[in-house]
């Protein structure tokens, strides 16, 4: 009995088929820098507008614009590691 369970496990294993690995991106730069444009913009918005109901007009604009370049170097720095390590493939 145990060969017949390994012979039909090896005949699934054969069945599928390999799935090619891409290095495509998924998304175009361009696209990319749009969706951060927004989502960096809208959170800093948000920061800034409920920092400043608590600290004041300048903390309030301090917050919100550190807030909003902290996404864009998050994001550079991430696309320049992928960058990096895909290219060592």
């Amino acid at each position: 009995m145990a060969q017949k369970s390994n012979q039909k496990s090896s005949k699934g294993k054969s069945r599928k088929k390999d799935v090619p690995i891409s290095n495509d991106p998924w998304i175009s730069m361009r696209s990319a820098l749009l969706i951060m444009g927004i989502v960096s913009g809208a959170l800093a918005v948000f920061v800034g507008w409920n920092a400043i109901q608590t600290q004041g007009v300048l903390m309030g604009v301090a917050w919100g614009l550190g807030f909003g370049v902290a996404n864009w170097l998050i994001f550079f720095v991430a696309f320049k590691f992928f960058k990096w390590s895909r290219g060592r493939q």
